[in-house]
C-alpha cells in the first residue's frame, strides 16, 4: 500500500474485548476498518446471497425478511467443519476485497497515514497478516472467564449458549497462545473496563507509535 501508509492489525480471542479496544482506539482518532461489520454488510449483497443459497439452500434464509438467517447458518457451520470451510470459501474473498477497497480509499482518496484493521481471523486468513504492522492481540488468561463472557454476550441477544458450545466455538479459532507468540503488542483484558481503557490509552497507543517510529522508544 506504500511506504507512507501504515495498517495496524487488531485481533484476539472470542469475547476477549477486541471490539472494546477497537472502540477506544476510534475514540482517540484512529480510523478503523471492521472486518466483522464488513461480514454483516455482505448479508445485503445479492451475489453473496445467491452463493450462500446455492451451497446451503433456501432454508438458511428468513421467511419474514428474505435475508440470510445468521442463527440458522451459524448452527449448520458450527456442527459441520466441512460446511464451515465452504462458507469461508464464499465469504472470505468478498470480505478481503472490501477490506482492500477500504484501504485503497483511506490511503489514496482520504490521504490517511494510519488505519487499524479490526479482524478476528487476522492470523488465520494469512493474507491480512502480511499487510498489518504492528499487530495488537487482545487476550484473556482465564479461559473460564472468556466462556462466561461468551455466554453473557449470547444472552444479551436472547441466544442460548452452553459452556460446551462456547468451548467448541473457541476451539474453531487459532489457539490464543499462538496468537500471543506472534503478536507485536499484547493487551491483557483480565481486569475491569477501566483497567482496559488505561492500558490502551497509557500503553498500547504509545507502543503502536513507537513500533511505527512516530515517537522514540523510552
Amino acid at each position: 500500500m506504500g511506504t507512507n501508509f501504515q495498517c495496524v492489525g487488531l485481533t484476539g480471542g472470542i469475547a476477549c474485548g477486541k471490539s472494546t479496544v477497537s472502540g477506544l482506539l476510534a475514540e482517540h482518532g484512529f480510523d478503523i476498518i471492521d472486518a466483522d461489520q464488513i461480514s454483516r454488510e455482505l448479508d445485503n449483497d445479492t451475489d453473496y446471497q445467491n452463493a450462500v443459497r446455492r451451497e446451503f439452500g433456501q432454508d438458511v434464509f428468513s421467511v419474514d425478511t428474505g435475508k440470510i438467517d445468521r442463527l440458522k447458518l451459524g448452527h449448520i457451520i458450527f456442527n459441520n467443519p466441512l460446511k464451515r470451510r465452504q462458507l469461508d470459501k464464499i465469504s472470505h474473498p468478498r470480505i478481503f476485497r472490501r477490506i482492500f477497497v477500504n484501504l485503497f480509499k483511506l490511503k489514496f482518496i482520504q490521504r490517511k497515514p494510519l488505519v487499524v484493521l479490526d479482524a478476528p481471523l487476522l492470523y488465520e486468513s494469512k493474507i491480512l497478516e502480511w499487510v498489518c504492522y504492528p499487530i495488537v492481540v487482545v487476550y484473556l488468561d482465564d479461559s473460564q472467564k472468556q466462556v462466561m463472557r461468551m455466554i453473557e454476550r449470547a444472552r444479551k441477544t436472547n441466544t442460548d449458549l452452553t459452556e460446551e458450545e462456547a468451548m467448541r466455538k473457541i476451539s474453531t479459532q487459532m489457539p490464543i497462545g499462538i496468537k500471543i507468540k506472534k503478536a507485536d503488542i499484547l493487551v491483557d483484558n483480565g481486569g475491569t473496563r477501566e483497567d482496559l481503557e488505561k492500558k490502551v490509552i497509557d500503553v498500547s497507543i504509545t507502543q503502536i507509535y513507537q513500533r511505527l517510529g512516530y515517537i522514540d522508544k523510552e
